[in-house]
């Protein structure tokens, strides 16, 4: 008998999703009241999408592959965030509650009407795997143009002083 194998390289360069660090990453839209606010989380494995406390909270689960995107999420460091991102000229709009963890440790971020660019990538990540009923709209252009807004408005008022 005659067996062959093939055995599969990884091409120069090219990561297998092992080499991802193990993270995970919470969400939850705070604007919304805490039993009705689903919380999307995900890790160097799956998304999930809770909504609710009990057997039936789980609303959405997905495997996710190997992506240079995933992999420089997980390169994230917890202590490299701020605990808050915030365009204090807008008091209501975008209220969201981040909890970012790797081994033992642990972040918690609140982002309102701010884009924050690491942050930024993992929701674009998390929206394009995601039914369209469970993404959050991050919208990067307008969250920079209104804190522009702000400082100029900021900037103004202080001259006037």
């Amino acid at each position: 008998m005659l067996y062959l194998g093939c055995e599969q390289k990884p091409s120069p360069g090219r990561v297998n999703q092992s080499s991802i660090q193990s993270f995970r990453l919470s969400i939850s839209n705070s604007s919304f009241v805490a039993t009705e606010a689903p919380v999307i989380i995900l890790t160097e494995k799956n998304i999930r999408v809770l909504k609710g406390i009990g057997a039936d909270s789980l609303q959405f689960i997905s495997p996710i592959g190997y992506s240079d995107t995933l992999s420089r999420i997980s390169e994230l460091s917890p202590l490299s965030l701020d605990s808050t991102y915030s365009n204090d000229c807008i008091a209501d709009g975008l209220q969201l509650s981040v909890i970012y963890s790797k081994g033992d440790t642990i972040r918690h971020v609140q982002i309102r009407n701010f884009y924050q660019p690491e942050l930024g990538n993992a929701l674009e990540f998390l929206n394009v795997h995601l039914p369209e009923k469970f993404r959050i709209v991050y919208d990067r252009q307008q969250l920079e143009a209104d804190y522009e807004k702000c400082k100029e408005h900021t900037l103004k008022q202080k001259e006037k002083h």
